[in-house]
């Protein structure tokens, strides 16, 4: 048997190179002993991630839509239209090499008009649909994602099983574009902002916003989970808001899954917003619908108080937290927040998923009624909510009141007797 090749853990790959990787170079082309290492060295992966979505690939991106310097020059793109150049940086921007971002001018039939975002995935584009003359959200799959083949059909997969998902509350997905060297999602344009920003801008929101808009999303994930599709990484970021018509949309159906495989497949590590996931997804066991459930009721506490209702210092931290202990009771963060409200948010971060509501449908059905209510109280009574097992327990483990005044009397009764001893 050949002994095992030793790497110097030490010398480890080279940024320029990781970088060359992120924006197309073929692994298989690199010397042997910097692929092993690649393959065996979680630091190097992590800090290929970490260059994936840091300012060098941000002012790539810039530059491709003419925010840069004028002087560029433009080399061809495998993949995208024959006569569609692309941006080319210096090499103090992307390494030694030919290294090229993608030219985000013209995909096809759209004309891009500006980056609008980025995330773990991707980067959004608007554009203009020149065929039908619309306005168009574009999401390209970023570079060290679309070069492992695994995680461009996983991609590829769940967003044309997303397509299939027709509700006002969640954006459409018009087309797929699997051939380009980039994979690309055309979506439909929502005028306005993530709930995310909105609250770091305006802070929390009414109750009366809070019930409308999760009754929304609530509906939105219902149609979803009669097609057999969960959602996985609802948060604040995931969700558009046109507050002038009031109504949110939920965004990345399905897509939360190729971003989970790619990230098993680097580091080992589930992705995903740490602050919004269920118990279940945080101890890498099989989820339900439930898990979309427990992210949900985490928003509603989001919006409702202006912060996440689990806290750490660092991820792992916050993931204890959701896999342990229950939520502290909401109403001691906003003594004002009615009490149906917090029953209902509190139903849905249950620890365990047969303690949470059993669809989407019948939570979506909840809210409404209680929407109806607060618009007009004096005609539509509020909804009875049964109690979260959590408060039972709570109740159970810390007396009441009552109980309370019971022991104090009791313990009156006996200092009154002893003193009349004392007397006699």
């Amino acid at each position: 048997m050949k002994p095992m090749l030793q790497l110097n853990q030490k010398t480890h790959i080279p940024d320029a190179t990781l970088r060359n990787l992120i924006s197309g170079l073929d692994l298989d082309s690199l010397p042997k002993h910097q692929r092993l290492h690649f393959e065996t060295c979680a630091d190097c992966q992590n800090r290929m991630e970490i260059l994936a979505a840091d300012d060098w690939w941000w002012s790539a991106c810039r530059s491709a839509i003419g925010e840069a310097n004028s002087d560029q020059t433009y080399t061809a793109v495998n993949g995208l239209e024959s006569d569609v150049p692309t941006v080319r940086g210096d090499e103090d921007d992307f390494g030694p090499g030919d290294v090229s971002a993608p030219e985000i001018r013209q995909l096809k039939h759209y004309e891009i008009e500006s980056l609008i975002g980025s995330g773990g995935m991707g980067v959004v584009y608007k554009a203009r649909d020149t065929k039908l003359n619309r306005t168009v959200a574009i999401k390209m799959l970023l570079p060290h994602l679309a070069n492992q083949p695994g995680v461009r059909k996983q991609f590829l997969r769940e967003a044309r099983s997303a397509a299939s998902i027709s509700h006002e509350h969640v954006i459409r997905i018009f087309e797929v574009e699997s051939n380009a060297r980039h994979p690309f999602l055309v979506m439909s344009w929502v005028p306005g902002e993530t709930l995310e920003a909105v609250v770091a801008r305006e802070g929390a929101f009414s109750q009366l916003q809070v019930i409308r808009y999760a009754s929304q999303i609530a509906s939105a994930l219902s149609a979803a989970h009669r097609l057999g599709i969960v959602h996985r990484d609802i948060k604040p970021a995931n969700i558009l808001i046109d507050i002038d018509q009031q109504k949110v949309f939920v965004t990345d159906f399905g897509l939360a899954k190729t971003v989970d495989e790619a990230s098993l497949t680097r580091t080992g590590l589930q992705a995903g917003t740490p602050h919004y996931m269920s118990p279940e997804q945080c101890k890498g066991k099989s989820f339900s619908c439930k898990s979309d459930l427990f992210s949900l009721g985490c928003v509603m506490y989001f919006l409702a108080t202006g912060q996440t209702p689990f806290s750490g210092r660092h991820s792992l931290a916050v993931m204890n937290q959701i896999c342990n202990h229950p939520v502290e009771d909401i109403r001691r963060v906003d003594r004002k927040i009615d009490t149906t409200l917090a029953a209902v948010i509190h139903r849905l971060l249950e620890i365990d998923p047969a303690d949470r509501f059993a669809s989407a449908e019948e939570l979506a059905g909840v809210l409404e009624a209680m929407r109806v209510h607060l618009e007009n109280p004096e005609a539509n009574p509020m909804p009875k909510i049964r109690s979260p097992k959590s408060w039972r327990r709570g109740f159970l483990r810390k007396p009441s009141l009552i109980e309370g005044a019971i022991v104090l009397t009791g313990i009156a009764c006996g200092v009154a007797k002893f003193l009349l001893t004392l007397s006699l």
